[in-house]
């Protein structure tokens, strides 16, 4: 309401008034205004209920239906377990029953036709769902935004009708989900529509587990035809059940090459060692149509775990002036991008790499490769037992990989197979890592 109607709002005295009041309240904003409104508060009602309160009454409900989705969303159970609600030593019911949640919204999802527009807002939620609570952490600098916010909507709605011509509202659709074990995407049917999802394990260069994940979307995936950004969605709970991962962001897909029309997304996300279960997807930009979803069992080794990660090809590395710790199938600051459809042209660069993980935990591995390919199920070549070529991208891990020229393999179906084995360790005792991937080379 606007501050006139506050004041008249407060001298109602019957229920006759109230009606007339209301039904004049709608009447000034016009049909548009009443029914995007309505729609957000039946969608908080439905997604951010907490215990007997009503989702359009709880903070991110009050949030959701001035502002709408926000741009990436963050969760995290007992984020200071030092102090709860001020009091130290809290026990472990007190602290499970703790979580952050974190919306941040960038420029593109705020009003930017509004005085003063803001370039960015972070709304911090503190819930207690044991005592089925929820506050904002910074109310000072969200709650008059919104205020202000809602009352330039409802003055622009109000002076469009009064015009004879009602403005548009620009509807934001809901998140995914927000509360813990009520996310709708762990119910959502599983499909990837021509999408190809590749995930893997791997240790930061900060020395910390993490996994990356990338969807890759050929030109012939129909349904992302007309979407230039998607919302990326990624919910991982682990073995008990319990939330670790609960992130939302609004990413471009980006064009793999100049020739095919085929694109990509990848994000990579800090996870302690254990096992998960994960569903990553993506949606369209205003969150209300999945496009693609896959949910699944993985694991993350621990750091100090004699590994391979799987081998994967590509024909596009790209160099980064700066990695970040969390850069999905990023080394040494040169990004990967895998090729997911395994299909190349005969004129393009065709490349491989893996990741091994503290071979033999020795501060200089000695490792041989060889490696077999097959063409259309005959012997096409194979290279003898040579040094592999290592690329440390930490203290007991590196990259193995390597790029063929343009031209080296003719059409047809490949299979290709690659033995490393770590000269250091007990030949008697370790077996050489045997990694396949097969791949076709298109004329």
């Amino acid at each position: 309401m606007l501050p006139e109607e506050q004041e008249a709002w407060n001298k109602v005295a019957s229920k006759e008034q109230a009606d007339a009041f209301i039904a004049e309240f709608w009447r000034k904003r016009g049909d548009a205004f009443r029914n995007d409104l309505l729609s957000r508060v039946e969608f908080a009602d439905k997604q951010f209920g907490l215990g007997e309160n009503r989702g359009s009454r709880t903070a991110q409900g009050k949030v959701f239906v001035i502002l709408g989705s926000p741009t990436t969303q963050r969760l995290e159970r007992n984020p200071n377990s030092a102090t709860l609600n001020g009091v130290m030593g809290a026990n472990s019911v007190e602290q499970g029953a703790q979580q952050q949640t974190t919306w941040i919204y960038r420029k593109d999802r705020l009003a930017q036709d509004i005085p003063n527009p803001l370039p960015e807002l972070t709304v911090k939620f503190q819930t207690d769902t044991r005592r089925m609570q929820q506050d904002i952490d910074n109310p000072g600098l969200v709650e008059p935004y919104i205020h202000r916010v809602a009352q330039f909507r409802s003055r622009q709605a109000i002076d469009a009708m009064a015009s004879g011509t009602p403005a548009p509202v620009a509807t934001i659709a809901p998140t995914v989900g927000s509360m813990p074990g009520q996310d709708p995407l762990w119910n959502a049917p599983e499909g990837l529509n021509g999408v190809l999802f590749t995930g893997e394990p791997y240790i930061s260069p900060t020395e910390e587990t993490m996994y990356s994940a990338s969807f890759y979307v050929p030109k012939a995936a129909t349904a992302f035809e007309p979407v230039k950004n998607a919302l990326f969605v990624t919910l991982v709970k682990d073995a008990n059940g319990k939330i670790v991962a609960n992130q939302r962001e609004q990413v471009p897909l980006a064009s793999y090459d100049d020739a095919s029309g085929d694109r990509f997304v990848a994000r990579g996300l800090a996870l302690p060692a254990g096992k998960y279960t994960g569903d990553f997807a993506l949606f369209t930009p205003e969150g209300t149509t999945l496009l693609a979803n896959h949910r699944f069992d993985f694991e993350v080794p621990e750091k100090t775990a004699p590994r391979a990660a799987a081998l994967y090809l590509t024909s596009r590395i790209d160099m980064l002036e700066n990695q970040q710790p969390y850069d999905p199938f990023t080394f040494v600051a040169q990004r990967y991008v895998v090729k997911a459809d395994r299909k190349f042209k005969a004129n393009d660069k065709i490349g491989f790499f893996t990741v091994i993980a503290n071979p033999n935990a020795a501060p200089e591995p000695s490792m041989t490769m060889k490696m077999t390919f097959t063409k259309d199920g005959q012997p096409s070549f194979k290279t003898p037992a040579e040094p592999a070529p290592l690329v440390q991208t930490g203290p007991h891990t590196y990259l193995i990989g390597n790029q063929f020229e343009a031209g080296t393999f003719k059409p047809g179906h490949y299979t290709m197979e690659v033995l490393l084995r770590d000269l250091k360790a007990d030949q008697a005792t370790t077996q050489p890592y045997v990694l396949k991937t097969d791949f076709d080379v298109l004329p």
